[in-house]
């Protein structure tokens, strides 16, 4: 037996005792251990009860700990009464108290969390969430309410994120639960006390709650059963879910065979099944239970079917089983994921099953029950170290049952009908019904369990059952069936008894099976010999250790364990615990402990590798005999892991067992040498370095070759099994260019030996690919005695099969897999890691080989289109393409090139991964960095995205800590774009953006130019100053305003810092004079400082981009100033209208609310409906219904409530339920608008009109284009309603009227806005009548003008489709008498003002409704015509005339001019136009004249419409767009900063409820760098389409008009958005506006590249010989002129640095260059050129590898060449070009290339065959005969040696000759050939010819020449020395 010692690694650390030993000192020694148990009896009665601080520990695995090296470090949580601590090593990592609750701590454990999408992001708090965050889509609104765009992200937000599991901590307090996972803490109450909490898989918790004696005293007097005590908790917003046992659970097994190709399926052979009894009594027999558990999502658990017997209430389980099954109850839905379903065997805790308290029922569930269903063992034996099901703590499925399994169900089957194998619909168990379950949605349980069976227990453990362990290990499925090994120790008869946990297919559940008992004081699972499945080390009687592996079949004769030296040899180990992977805590007999590791799995991959392909090689004694042996071999040099030692112990190991010559003779013995310099040739040290150039100028020392001189001994009868398994690993090798490196060279050295005993034919096959490996080749007459007659003479060759499979594809020849060996051979395998097959790279390509070969297939598109997407279902990348021989690569890459160059739309994102067009992968799965994040307009040097610490300039460090220095927060100027080189790409090289930051930035002194006048004193001076900084500080109040839509959505993320809002300054600059004139604040009106400051916080707000992720409630809370101010109000109203108060707390609004602060109310009340718009939240609507009396059933009610609070409760209502049509909503709006009587706290008038207004907005938006055909009578009461709000009411002739009962002055305008909208865009004439515009003066003078633009306003918004964006439209609209009159002023007469009036206000409602018609759409049309009367206007408002009725008409005009500025900034918003910017700036520069407040309002915000958002937005044409733009610019602007009397100032910010991102990027893929980028996009003119070009960034028109967007330029790849036919390419648009392209090679983009003259293509002394120096390179072409100017031209067209680097170190040369160097230099640069110019440079390695072969051939690259160019010549016309097609494609490979490197070799092949070294070894290899080198007596000559090996390899390699003992053979034959020929000639010539050919045919029978057969000119070479032979011997 092997003895390996184990290491002592001294006591596990503790850091948390120490910890609680520090926290609560005294309690240790706190009683006296000598003191007698009466003694201490009576001390505790005598004494106060003191608590005490119970300490509880448990080991668990770190899961977030990838590397080897740190995947045992223990993670142990461990708690008392008042604190739990998390450590790892030694290390304390977290710590919880919970001292401020006041309850004590009833449990903590680790495991996994669930966290449900859309609450990754919760706040820490409680599980209730905010009541706003509703992601209800828009109640009952029509398509067309809602722009797309916001549809899009209400379906975004309605789309819940996939659920993620993390590891989490589950504290248990007396009523209060805590988990703390992923940052952030869940609080949830319990309604029972916890007793004992454990984890569940996939994740969650099982509870058991506590229960009283009391209750079951209680429960038992009346005769029924107890209540469950068993529930799980798996949703952090989910209540408790009791657990649900069942009769039987069908499926969610995960087990199934391995699938392998042409698998056969396995013999069934069911095992004796364990009997177990039908009832439990716990009076006469006690039992341990096991229990399996199985998760369901509640939603997937059919309703409880009742039983149709009745049955008493306290049957036991076992009768459950006789119950009915409900007919038609429908099956379960669709389960969970694979490890959602992963089913756990449950080990049942000892403790609790046997020997319950008195009084305790058996089942109901008893306590056994609840222990039973557990995975785990109790507290002494560690949650973590206890296995399930799944093999691994960490509940993962191994690689054998990883496939898909069968849909679980649960119910109620006979047992007899189970048996059968029947299975139907089940139902579930009638013991739910015991349960209270019945009714009880709320109740149906997520964990089922099964009773699978009872394990007796021993009468010594009966008392001592906690001390009773159970082990789970070697889980894994063989030949025969899927099973584990359940071991149960019980110390106290020192027994371990082993069961068979077995799946039982016909009856599709797990099975116990007989055990077999060890004796054995201790035992643990542990991963020892195999590092996916567990090992069981046991303490055996005599206190040793040993542990068991592969299964117990070999316990009975005392083999099958592995002794191992005592840690101490004077103590003796008596337990073993706390296992983690490998390690376990070791007990001795005087108590003291140590750490161990008994880690013997090999680290070597190849090594491993073996290991797994030799369990289905060797059958189970024999696999376990190699296993032994190489770790005696391995343990015998100390268990080395550095170099090859693990490798050689095996080689050894396996050379042993099979019988076989070792190749490492030398390991392992000590030889005499002469000194230590000659001791090295024996070192690891002396093969890694040997090929050192320092070492090859050295006479190093080497090691003396070994010779046969003893007759081989007869292999093992399973050495070609094991062969033949290695040999296909090494094929499989062949696939990875590292593993050909790494791997082959050693296992090719095995395969030599190996064959060498049993197949001389496969021994030659692997010394032609590795010739350096072996001294010589042996003589095969002196093995081929033992050749095996098992073994074809030929091994099999991947290259061979695979292109035999192209050339004939209807043909399908065989390839051996790896799991049919043992049918094979008849044996069963060993398959001691399962059944996975360690070749599935190999079977992935075959696979993907399978559809070339697709015989129904006829078109080469529709084969490369298959192969594509077996490729993405197999999980094939482009990486491991470039780990592929670059021959077998080839037909891959033809055929994803040729689905490259018509890609189809709808394509996963792996699919065009794969075929190398990252930009359409990127298209479908969505831009990372959001259009609005400045990180994604970052230039490509700055965007360092795989370098995790990007380095930062000097300037940014000093900025840095200037920063960190400064106690005092740096000041914002509240205009910061962020946005990096998209400004500059966005409008080139101006400074607009710049200009419009300054005109609208308030955080700094004005500057304004004050003309000096002379004539003035000092005094009239002083005082001229003070009037202009008044009128300039009166524009800075309206500032905010426009630098909220400038800087709108910039911000992209947020900090967990204080938000600052930008100062308000007040002071100006005034120029010549450089005077700062500072305005006294105090002496401002307060009401406009307030307005200003809420202007001023929603433009802040406002800056959060929607789509940041970061505003929560806590971070808004904590923003929160200690008084609330207008700038916070005015914040909470922009964060509202983004989107992010949503996300607020309750208690956090009512905190707002509840001070009743005016300002804070209006943000709040009507951001949550902003942020709410369209849903009709109920919560919402509470809130407003409380700050609103017309809402409350009482509408009298005095709430104190101001009148514009009041106001916007009404707007509120109206967002809230915008498009609605909700009728009650809507009657107390229309009732509003002409309410007259106000409650006593509201005598006040001073909003009336604006109450008015905003009751008749709130109207319009929720009845929003609700009439558009016929009308209801409901709507057509609201029409008359309407009708007598805006006219009046009716005068009937001989009745006197009485008082009216409202201001039709007041109601007039609103209502005729509310009638609008109802009937926005119906084109219903009889309505538009109803605003028909007087047309006689008499009637003109008996109305307002300014009602004559609202009634314009009113009858374009009915009539939208007639709107025409011409000035003869505007005309149209005024009656006949302006018309008449307007001619006449022409011709200069003079006319009534009302008409004057009347043409300015009908002519400015007109421009206002063509602007909101085609907002966003910057069209010529309506931008001329706009702009022709903006310059009307302002020509006539600038004439200077003092007369009164001038400057009513001056006003008049004025308010005319903003309107057309806003209707024009609307027309053009985000374009940035610079004719317009030019006017507005005109009309910014007049603050020192004196204007209205309104005045500078318009202005601004027309300069920041115009750039909206940086110009990344623009506005939409929705119904709720226009309703929200007509709120927001209502044609009525304050006189006063203060004023709300016509209109409330905070509706001016509703524009962001109508904003669209529109603005197409383009990016570049590879450096994410913005681009420009030509686009051709093609839209809905009418009914037919219109074509338009647009380079991008721009903004792109409304996509509902966009039918699709094509990009094809020379520069970039070419794609196709088809917006209107593919949903998929209009999501894309809608949720990132991104265009990602890649950039063709040899091109530059158009910002750097304008003209094109820096292209590859226009490359200057481009010489047309580059395919000539590309396929016969020469020194001299370096010096060419094109050549040496390359790295020069590179660096200047090509931004990719790794072009750059490549045309550096590869093109360049230096004068020292040899001639080698200058020659591949010379390759270099036209391979570079090649590749670049035909948009092929991912075959730049390609290239470079043929080049390589070409220099330095390898066997296994001459292969790779030879395939290369055979698959070019051979099959690529027939299957790959798509000629049959007609769609022929050019190869990406030139065949003159692949011939000019054979020629190469073949020039090289004929100067060898001049070397007589290598004639005369040939002649020896020809005769079949041993070549057998002399020894060589110096280093040199040994390099020489193998220097004739390598030629002696390239030779066979490449003439392809058969192997030397075939030809030894043939030789035979020949000679009978002859002598029968020459018999039979009688005179007549013998037919050498027809010899020849038959020699030729069998050798390439024999040396598979298929591919590559040999040449003539080889044949003639042996035949002419076989006649060199007989000549000399005759």
């Amino acid at each position: 037996m092997p003895e390996i010692t184990l290491p002592y690694l001294g006591p596990r650390p503790n850091p948390t005792a120490s910890y609680f030993k520090r926290a609560n000192p005294g309690e240790d020694g706190e009683e006296n251990k000598e003191e007698s148990d009466l003694l201490k009896s009576i001390k505790r009665v005598v004494r106060p009860a003191r608590p005490r601080h119970v300490q509880h520990s448990h080991l668990y695995p770190r899961h977030d700990i990838s590397s080897d090296e740190n995947r045992a470090i223990d993670q142990e949580l461990a708690w008392n009464n008042k604190c739990v601590v998390l450590s790892m090593g030694a290390v304390i990592r977290r710590k919880w108290t919970f001292e401020h609750e006041g309850q004590d701590i009833r449990w903590a454990c680790k495991g996994l969390f669930e966290l449900p999408g859309g609450i990754t992001n919760s706040p820490v708090g409680s599980f209730s969430s905010a009541y706003y965050n509703e992601t209800k889509p828009f109640a009952s609104t029509s398509p067309s309410t809602f722009s797309s765009f916001a549809e899009n992200v209400q379906a975004r937000q309605r789309s819940v994120e996939s659920p993620r599991r993390v590891p989490a901590v589950f504290i248990f307090l007396r009523n209060l639960g805590k988990v703390y996972a992923d940052g952030g803490e869940y609080t949830f109450h319990l309604p029972f006390l916890v007793r004992r909490v454990w984890p569940l898989r996939p994740h969650g918790v099982l509870m058991e709650r506590e229960v009283t004696e009391y209750e079951v005293r209680e429960t038992a007097r009346a005769g029924m059963p107890i209540l469950p005590t068993l529930f799980s908790l798996h949703d952090p917003f989910a209540e408790p879910k009791v657990v649900g046992l069942a009769a039987r659970i069908h499926g969610a097994l995960g087990l199934g065979p391995t699938v392998t190709p042409d698998s056969v399926p396995p013999a069934s052979t069911e095992p004796e099944r364990l009997k177990i009894p039908g009832h439990h009594r716990y009076a006469h027999q006690v039992h341990l239970t096991v229990w399996r558990y199985a998760y369901f999502k509640p939603r997937e658990i059919p309703d409880p079917v009742t039983s149709r017997r009745k049955r008493a209430r306290g049957a036991s389980v076992d009768e459950t089983q006789d119950a009915d099954v409900e007919p038609g109850v429908p099956p379960l839905t669709k389960p969970d994921d694979l490890q959602n379903k992963t089913d756990k065997v449950a080990p049942s805790s000892p403790e609790l099953v046997a020997a319950p308290p008195a009084g305790y029922p058996p089942l109901s569930p008893p306590p056994g029950t609840v222990d039973a269903v557990l995975p785990f063992a109790p507290i002494r034996q560690p949650i973590a170290a206890q296995p399930t099901l799944t093999s691994l703590p960490g509940g993962e499925l191994p690689a054998s049952w990883s496939q898909p399994f069968q849909q679980p169900h649960l119910g109620l089957e006979h047992p007899r009908r189970a048996s059968q194998g029947q299975v139907r619909t089940p139902s579930l168990s009638a013991t739910i019904d015991r349960m209270g379950l019945n009714g009880h949605k709320k109740m149906q349980p997520s964990v089922w369990v099964e009773k699978i069976a009872a394990v007796p227990m021993p009468f010594e453990d009966m008392r001592h059952v906690d001390n009773i362990t159970v082990h789970l290990f070697d889980t894994r499925s063989d030949q025969r069936l899927d099973r584990s090994l359940l071991a149960f120790h019980f110390p106290g008869h020192k027994i371990l008894s082993i069961y068979t946990l077995a799946r039982v297919p016909a009856e599709d559940t797990l099975r116990l099976y007989p055990p077999m008992h060890i004796p054995a004081l201790s035992a643990v699972a542990v991963s020892a010999l195999r590092s996916t499945i567990l090992d069981l080390l046991i303490v055996k009687p005599d206190n040793t250790l040993a542990i068991f592996t592969h299964g117990t079949r070999l316990a009975d004769d005392g083999a099958s364990d592995i002794s191992m030296r005592s840690l101490v040899d004077k103590e003796k180990i008596v337990k073993l615990s706390e296992p983690l992977h490998a390690s376990v805590t070791v007990h001795f007999e005087d108590g003291s402990t140590t750490r161990t590791k008994m880690e013997c799995v090999p680290h070597d991959q190849l090594t491993g590798k073996c290991f797994w392909v030799l369990s289905f090689a060797l059958m189970g004694q024999r696999a376990f005999d190699l296993q032994r042996l190489w770790l005696a071999k391995w343990s015998a040099v100390e268990a080395v892991e550095e170099g090859d030692g693990e490798w050689i112990c095996f080689v050894d190991a396996v050379c042993e067992l099979l019988k076989v010559e070792s190749p490492y003779p030398h390991h392992g013995v000590i030889l005499s040498v002469p000194g230590s310099w000659e001791a090295l040739a024996f070192s690891h040290s002396h093969t890694r370095l040997q090929d050192d150039v320092v070492i090859a100028s050295l006479d190093a020392p080497f090691a003396q070759r070994r010779t046969y001189t003893n007759p081989p001994q007869k292999p093992a009868e399973d050495t070609d099994m094991c062969l033949l398994a290695l040999h296909l690993l090494g094929e499989s090798f062949k696939l990875k260019t590292d593993a050909v490196h790494a791997f082959l060279p050693r296992l090719a050295k095995l395969l030599i030996a190996l064959g060498r005993a049993i197949r001389p034919e496969w021994a030659d096959y692997w010394a032609r690919l590795y010739p350096e490996n072996i001294e010589g080749w042996a003589n095969p007459k002196r093995e081929d005695h033992n050749a095996s007659s098992r073994l074809r003479p030929q091994p099999p060759d991947l290259y061979l099969y695979l292109f035999a499979r192209l050339v004939e594809p209807s043909s399908k020849p065989g390839w051996t897999a790896m799991a049919h060996i043992g049918q094979m051979y008849h044996f069963e395998p060993a398959m001691q890691y399962g059944r996975s097959d360690p070749m599935n790279d190999l079977y992935r390509l075959f696979n993907v080989w399978e559809c070339f070969t697709d015989p129904t297939v006829q078109t080469a598109r529709k084969r490369a289109e298959n192969a594509m997407h077996v490729m993405i279902r197999l999980g094939m990348t482009n990486d491991d393409l470039d780990r592929l021989p670059y021959g077998l690569a080839q037909p891959i890459r033809e055929a994803l090139r040729t689905c490259q160059t018509l890609p189809s739309g709808d394509w996963p994102a792996q699919a065009y991964q794969l075929i190398l067009r990252p930009d359409l992968a990127q298209m479908t799965t969505g831009d990372v960095f959001h259009i609005t994040s400045k990180d994604s307009f970052r230039q490509a040097d700055k965007h360092l995205v795989s370098s995790p610490f990007p380095l930062a300039t000097v300037g940014e460090l000093l900025a840095e800590a200037h920063v960190g220095m400064d106690p005092e927060p740096q000041p914002v100027s509240g205009v910061e774009l962020d946005l990096g080189d998209f400004i500059d790409i966005r409008f080139g090289s101006d400074r607009r953006l710049q200009e419009v930051a300054r005109m609208l930035q308030s955080s700094s002194p004005a500057t304004v130019r004050m003309p000096e006048r002379t004539d003035l004193t000092e005094l009239e001076i002083t005082r001229e100053q003070q009037t202009t900084a008044l009128r300039v500080a009166e524009r800075t109040l309206a500032l905010p305003v426009g630098r909220a839509m400038f800087t709108f959505g910039s911000v992209r993320t947020v900090t967990r810092d204080g938000y600052q809002i930008p100062k308000m300054e007040f002071a100006v600059r005034l120029t010549p004079y450089n005077t700062l004139i500072a305005v006294d604040v105090t002496k401002m009106n307060a009401e406009a400082k307030n307005w200003a400051d809420f202007h001023n916080g929603v433009a802040t707000g406002l800056r959060m981009s929607p789509s940041s992720k970061m505003v929560d409630s806590s971070w808004i809370a904590f923003n929160r100033p200690t008084e609330l101010t207008a700038e916070h109000a005015g914040f909470l109203f922009g964060l509202g209208l983004s989107g992010h108060l949503k996300n607020m707390m309750t208690w956090h609004t009512f905190s707002y609310l509840t001070p009743k602060h005016d300002l804070t109310s209006i943000g709040v009340l009507l951001g949550l409906s902003a942020a709410n718009i369209g849903t009709c939240n109920r919560h919402v609507t509470k809130l407003l219904a409380v700050h609103t009396p017309a809402l409350l059933p009482n509408p009298t009610v005095d709430l104190n409530v101001p009148m514009l609070t009041q106001a916007s409760g009404l707007i509120g209502t109206g967002l809230l339920y915008l498009g609605t049509k909700n009728r009650r909503m809507a009657e107390v709006a229309l009732h509003e608008i002409g309410r007259t009587q106000l409650s006593s706290a509201d005598q006040t008038t001073d909003h009336r009109e604006a109450y008015t207004l905003s009751a008749a907005l709130s109207f319009g938006m929720i009845m929003l284009a609700a009439s558009a055909n016929n009308s209801s009578p409901a709507d057509m009461n609201m029409v008359s309603r309407l009708r007598v709000l805006i006219h009046g009411e009716p005068i009937l002739p001989g009745i006197r009227s009485a008082k009216p009962s409202f201001d039709v002055t007041l109601t007039s305008a609103p209502a005729t806005l509310a009638l609008a909208l109802m009937f926005l865009r119906t084109g219903r004439q009889d309505i538009a009548d109803i605003l028909e515009v007087p047309s006689t003066l008499l009637e003109l003078h008996h109305l307002q003008p300014s009602f004559l633009l609202v009634r314009t306003l009113g009858r374009a918004l009915i009539m939208w489709d007639q709107i025409v964006a011409t000035p003869q439209w505007v005309t149209d609209q005024l009656p006949k008498s302006a018309l008449e009159a307007l001619e006449k002023r022409m011709m200069g007469k003079h006319i009534d003002e009302s008409l004057e009036l009347a043409y300015f206000n009908i002519v400015s409602g007109a421009c206002f409704a063509m602007g909101l018609k085609f907002a966003g759409t910057a069209s010529e049309d309506p931008y001329s015509c706009l702009i022709h009367f903006h310059d009307l206007f302002t020509r006539i408002s600038n004439q200077n005339s003092g007369q009164f009725d001038h400057r009513i008409k001056r006003s008049a005009v004025r308010d005319g001019l903003n309107l057309m500025s806003l209707a024009l900034a609307m027309v053009m918003a985000g374009t940035g136009e610079i004719n317009c910017l030019r006017r507005f700036r005109y009309a910014h520069g007049q603050a020192t004249q004196p204007s209205r407040y309104g005045v500078h309002m318009a202005t601004h915000m027309s300069i920041g419409m115009l750039f909206l958002g940086g110009g990344r937005y623009t506005l939409g044409t929705s119904d709720c767009a226009i309703a929200c733009l007509l709120a927001a610019f209502f044609p009525r602007f304050p006189t006063l900063s203060h004023e709300n009397r016509g209109h409330l100032q905070a509706l001016r910010h509703l524009w962001v409820l109508a904003v669209e991102p529109r603005c197409l990027i383009g990016r570049d893929v590879e450096s994410n760098e913005v681009v420009y980028l030509p686009v051709k996009a093609k839209l809905k003119d009418g009914n037919e389409p219109r074509g338009i070009q647009l380079i991008s960034p721009t903004l792109f028109p409304d996509i509902n008009r966009l039918i699709s967007i094509r990009v094809d330029n020379p520069r970039y790849f070419p794609f196709f958005l088809d917006i209107a036919a593919n949903p998929r390419h209009r999501e894309v648009l809608l949720r990132n506006q991104t265009l990602w392209v890649k950039r063709r090679t040899g091109h530059l983009g158009y910002g750097e590249d304008p003209r094109g003259s820096r292209s590859i293509y226009v490359r200057s002394g481009a010489s047309s010989g580059d395919a000539a120096v590309l396929d016969n390179p020469r020194p001299s072409d370096a010096y060419s002129p094109s050549a040496i100017e390359f790295y020069q031209f590179m660096s200047s067209f090509s931004n990719e640095p790794l072009y750059v680097a490549l045309a550096d170190r590869f093109c360049g040369h230096d004068e020292n260059a040899d001639d080698e160097e200058l020659t591949f230099s010379a390759f270099c640069h036209a391979a570079m050129l090649e590749c670049l110019t035909l948009d092929r440079a991912h075959m730049l390695p390609t290239y470079l590898s043929i080049h390589l072969t070409r220099r330095n051939p390898t066997p296994l690259a001459l292969k790779d060449l030879a395939w290369h160019d055979e698959f070019y010549k051979n099959i690529y016309d027939a299957r790959f070009s798509g000629k049959g097609d007609n769609a022929a494609l050019p190869p990406l490979m030139r065949r003159p290339l692949l011939l000019a490197a054979e020629r190469t070799l073949d020039l090289k092949l004929r100067a060898l065959r001049a070397c007589t070294d290598l004639r005369e070894a040939l002649r020896s290899y020809h005769h079949g005969m041993g070549i057998m080198l002399p020894q060589p007596s110096t280093y040199t000559e040994h390099r020489a040696h193998c220097e004739m090996l390598r030629n002696l390899g390239f030779y066979l390699t490449r003439t392809n000759i058969p192997p030397a003992g075939v030809l030894e053979r043939m030789k035979a034959e020949t000679e009978q050939t002859i002598l029968l020929l020459q018999a039979n000639a009688k005179g007549q010539p013998m037919g050498e010819d027809a010899v020849r050919g038959l020699l030729w045919n069998t050798g390439v029978l024999f040396a598979g020449g298929i591919l590559r057969p040999w040449s003539m000119k080889a044949l003639d070479e042996v035949v002419e020395s076989w006649r060199d032979h007989r000549d000399g011997n005759d």
